[in-house]
């Protein structure tokens, strides 16, 4: 059974009230202090890998707003020669790579999940890379699960991204004079 981190401290302490200095209690992390490090270690990783990914988002999601602005120039033009105001044309512009934001978490949210799932009941065989971990008894396939803060902060993390993408093509879209983007080709 795993506990979750808050949790730890508390169970090991009415563990170790309970079974008195008969037995010794021990945290996982005081029987591998090295698997303690390596957790720190893949969690600074974690957040270098989806700082990474945000940025590959963020410019994604920036030049496809930044093209269907240019493209629609004359569109804008000709909404904001009919009344449409500032804002609401760079309203549009955000709630547009908003939506494609949503889109990329649905599409690779479900593909995660999925993988995660098959890879769960599979496993994935790292026997040939085990040598030197050998000796702390792991088992060699390691099978995936979910967790659900990481997700959430991913998600999060694509949303404040695309909407923070779709901020210079807002302004520049609020920008434009009628006449000229009417006039533009």
């Amino acid at each position: 059974m795993q506990l979750p981190p808050e949790r730890l401290e508390l169970v090991t302490a009415s563990l170790r009230a309970k079974l008195g200095k008969s037995y010794e209690v021990l945290r996982w992390y005081d029987m591998y202090p090295m698997m303690k490090q390596w957790v720190e270690l893949e969690n600074a990783f974690y957040y270098i890998f989806l700082t990474i990914v945000l940025v590959i988002v963020a410019a994604g999601i920036m030049n496809t707003a930044l093209m269907s602005m240019l493209e629609r120039m004359h569109e804008f033009g000709v909404m904001m020669a009919l009344g449409c105001g500032r804002l609401r044309l760079a309203a549009m512009v955000v709630i547009e790579s908003l939506l494609l934001g949503l889109a990329g978490i649905v599409a690779g949210t479900v593909a995660g999940l999925a993988l995660v799932y098959y890879f769960h009941g599979v496993g994935i065989d790292l026997s040939s890379q085990m040598d030197s971990v050998a000796r702390f008894y792991l088992n060699p396939v390691i099978h995936t699960e979910i967790d659900n803060s990481h997700l959430l902060d991913t998600i999060l993390a694509v949303l404040a991204a695309a909407i923070a993408a779709s901020i210079w093509p807002a302004i520049r879209a609020a920008r434009l004079e009628p006449v000229e983007a009417i006039h533009h080709v």
